[in-house]
């Protein structure tokens, strides 16, 4: 009987031993699972095709656009394809400090000088993952007193068409709409509008 006993003890004993990885230390607590955060892998992306050709200086709005538009959107899309996830604030942080410098004489010297030329003051340029601000002061309005004249323009880079109607904005910046907005595939693409005060 002693031996029964010892038999049934040790095949309980071992019971527990085998199922004991499968038992919560704390069975009121529920056993939490921890998820690992994917970090994105730095790339530092080389914008020689970007900014190699010699910025040229256009004589109306339409054409700064035409030509921005044309120059860049196909090698943001390369670069989203051969990327993905990466978005444009990633690609300007992760650039060498070389094409930053780069960056930097193109807007403040290239295309602010050719938008003062233009009539326009660029105020502000902010970039938030694949969105892009940008607030200028339309000086003809200014003086004229005919417009609002501060303008603010979004574009979500991630949505970007393969072309770009520009009567589209060169209707609205010599029309009286105070808003423009442009959507497509459902998507949006970008806004305009027109305030008082400078917007941010």
């Amino acid at each position: 009987m002693k031996t029964k006993k010892k038999i049934i003890s040790l095949v309980c004993a071992s019971m527990i031993g085998l199922n004991a990885n499968f038992v919560s230390a704390d069975p009121g607590i529920p056993s939490v699972s921890v998820s690992v955060k994917q970090i994105k892998q730095k790339i530092v992306y080389n914008f020689n095709e970007f900014l190699e050709e010699k910025f040229q200086w256009q004589d109306t709005v339409e054409n700064l656009i035409s030509y921005t538009y044309t120059k860049y959107n196909h090698i943001l899309k390369e670069v989203k394809i051969s990327y993905p996830g990466i978005t444009l604030e990633d690609m300007i942080n992760n650039s060498n400090t070389w094409d930053k410098v780069r960056f930097w004489w193109l807007l403040v010297f290239d295309y602010s000088g050719n938008l003062n030329k233009l009539g326009y003051k660029l105020e502000n340029v902010v970039i938030k993952e694949d969105k892009l601000g940008l607030s200028f002061l339309d000086r003809k309005s200014m003086e004229n007193r005919n417009k609002l004249p501060y303008l603010k323009m979004d574009v979500d880079i991630s949505s970007l068409p393969d072309y770009m109607n520009v009567n589209e904005i060169k209707t609205f910046l010599e029309g009286d709409k105070n808003y423009i907005l442009k959507t497509e595939s459902g998507k949006f693409f970008y806004s305009i509008q027109r305030s008082a005060r400078k917007m941010n």
